[in-house]
């Protein structure tokens, strides 16, 4: 069976290896990054209070930092750090995802528990859920401020002065550095 197994898997390789193009267009890159820049976006928009926008918003942003991850093992120093910039961001909104998760564990499995207490409990999730999509929004707010548009033109800014080669400063004529 482990024999069969590894050669479909070797197979649907091979097969996807041979659909994917030799070499992949920036423009491509860039659209992909714009489609789910501006998902992150509106779902920020949305989540004030939607928590399944919020959530929705921590989904895209995480696809976000993948994307700009493959993009900076490429290019470099300056898209990882944009790429940092939203890794960061993934915390706080794993944190109320959590948050999200646990409340809604309580609601489906907390039948056998004192409504009371459970009805207490769930006030103060609810509120703890609040304050945090509120601060989140407030730290992510930065980061989606812009269209995306403007944020594709940023990281393909980012890319290409990766990509460019190094120059000496000190000769101040644009040649390339020596070692």
């Amino acid at each position: 069976m482990l024999a069969d197994g590894a050669m479909r898997a070797t197979a649907q390789s091979d097969a996807l290896d041979a659909a994917l193009p030799p070499t992949i267009e920036w423009d491509a890159v860039a659209d992909g990054l714009s489609a789910t820049y501006r998902a992150a976006r509106r779902n920020l928009k949305r989540s004030r209070k939607k928590w399944r926008a919020f959530h929705a918003w921590r989904r895209r942003t995480k696809e976000l930092t993948y994307q700009l991850e493959l993009v900076a093992r490429h290019a470099g120093e300056r898209t990882a750090a944009r790429r940092d910039e939203f890794d960061a961001l993934g915390g706080p909104l794993g944190a109320v995802v959590d948050l999200i998760m646990l409340r809604e564990m309580l609601v489906v499995h907390g039948t056998g528990a004192d409504r009371d207490h459970l009805a207490a409990l769930l006030e103060h999730i609810d509120e703890q859920i609040d304050d945090a999509i509120r601060t989140a929004r407030r730290e992510g707010k930065p980061l989606f401020d812009r269209g995306a548009r403007k944020f594709t033109r940023k990281v393909t800014k980012a890319a290409r002065r990766d990509l460019e080669p190094r120059t000496d400063a000190s000769n101040g004529n644009g040649t390339p550095a020596t070692a």
